[in-house]
This record gives structure tokens, sequence and C-alpha cells, in this order.
């Protein structure tokens, strides 16, 4: 098999109004991160934080609703159409805008009690500017907050994409990894440190999710993904492979629904 370079399998240009609006249907996971990264944060009424990768807004609105309003919260996405969502969820009071987490010169110095990337670090290509761009928008002594794939342990749902795509009708095609940039915990804390944070949470937890039908465990991947997962695989090849994965989630089935567990890193560091 031929090897993809991280930068040929993601794309922001494959989102859509209507990914958008499914993800946004769809991103409980996600949410739920958010909610327990931002008490393992402390956040506190009065604190200004900025939401890294905020897609639709659904964090930011429940970190406005801690801090006391819009006006507290300012939140970057690098796709257009979910920022349009949160403008419609969040009104005019918060700061948001389309951007990069490599670049926030939109955002002055020492101007955030709070930093937080929440399942969007594992989708950042250049991870040491985004956390030294975090930094120093940080006020002295600020947190920043990350939540993000583990790299070191494969979910459940990628060891059946893993086991489909090397049977031999599939050997042809090229390696999919729609999550390139997914770090370990040593990865981590020596990025966060090279930054000029200070680590005081490093976790790794376990989940276990349920789905009543494989097609919408495909449908979670695809709007997450923002349209890039399978997306090397031509049409009919993916419509093969999925009928494929389908099947071999169909063994995960237990009186619950098909059961997926997965590994997320939850890290808070203070800036020095």
């Amino acid at each position: 098999m031929s090897t993809l370079t991280p930068d040929s399998l993601v794309s922001f240009s494959l989102d859509s109004s209507d990914l958008a609006e499914q993800y946004d249907a769809l991103s409980d996971l996600q949410f739920e991160n958010g909610r327990r990264l931002a008490l393992d944060l402390g956040i506190q009424s009065g604190h200004r934080i900025l939401d890294v990768g905020a897609g639709t807004g659904r964090l930011a609105e429940h970190l406005a609703g801690i801090a006391g309003g819009p006006e507290y919260i300012a939140a970057i996405d690098p796709l257009s159409s979910r920022i349009e969502l949160a403008r419609r969820r969040l009104g005019d009071g918060p700061r948001l805008s389309v951007g990069r987490a490599e670049d926030l010169s939109d955002f002055a110095d020492a101007s955030f009690h709070h930093v937080i990337f929440n399942a969007v670090f594992h989708w950042i290509p250049d991870q040491p500017s985004a956390l030294r761009e975090a930094a120093r928008v940080l006020r002295p002594g600020g947190r920043i907050g990350i939540t993000t794939g583990d790299r070191h342990k494969s979910n459940a749902f990628q060891d059946a994409v893993e086991r489909v795509l090397a049977r031999p009708e599939f050997q042809d095609l090229s390696p999919v990894d729609w999550l390139p940039y997914r770090v370990t915990l040593e990865q981590l804390r020596s990025l966060l440190e090279a930054a000029g944070f200070e680590q005081e949470l490093l976790v790794a937890r376990s989940f276990t999710d349920y789905y009543n039908r494989a097609e919408d465990i495909f449908a979670f991947n695809r709007s997450s993904s923002f349209g890039n997962f399978l997306k090397e695989l031509p049409p009919q090849r993916a419509d093969a492979a999925r009928r494929a994965i389908a099947e071999e989630l169909e063994t995960l089935r237990g009186e619950r629904g098909i059961g997926l567990q997965r590994h997320t890193i939850f890290s808070v560091a203070k800036k020095r």
C-alpha cells in the first residue's frame, strides 16, 4: 500500500452546511468532554475564555453560562459554516470568527484566563505554533485545556475500519487516518512544556458509547471529520468498505446497542 502524508488526508473544503447541521445534532460526545474539561479547568464567573475550534458553539454557550455571559467568550473555527451556526446560537455577544489555531493575531497578549482546545488538537498540523499562540494570549497563570484523541490507544471504531481495510480486496488502497495529528500523553506533555506551560492534569479517560445503527456511527464520523472520513476511497469502494465495516460493527452489538470504546486525553496546564 502507498503511504499518504497527513497534509493530503485533511481537507477543510469538504465541509458543507448539511454536515455542520448534522454535527450540531450529533456532537454530544464532544460536548460532554468539553463540560468535563471546564470542570477540570476550574472556570469561574468573570473569567475570559477563548474556545479554539469551537465548531457550532455548543460548548461556547455552556462556557458563557459559567463565566457570566457571552461577552466573556471568544471563539474561532476554520469552518465558516460552523461559525455561522455558532452565531445563530450565541447572538452578537461573543466574539466569533473564522480562524486557525496557529494564528491568534486577532487577540491581544494576556487577554484570556483560559484557552480551550476541545476535540480539535488532533486536527492541527502545526501544534507547537498553536500552543505558543495560546500561551501568548493567556494571562500569567492562565490555563490551557485540551481534549484530544490518544494515539497510543486506538478506539473500537478505528479498529473495525483497520480490520476491513486490511482485507485482500482493499489492500490496493492507501491507508486511511482521518485523525492524523493525534498525540500520546508524553508527546502532549513535551509540547506543552516547550510552549511554556506547567502540567497540572494529564490523563487518558476511557468511555463506551452505544449506537442503534452502524449508519449512526458513520454519520457522526462524517460530520465530526467535516467530510474527511473515507474520502480517499473511490465512491464504489467506499460503499463496499462501509458495508464491510457495518458488518464488523454488528459483532460489537449488545443489549444496549453497538458498543464502542474510545480513549480521550484530558490535559490542563498553567502558563508559567
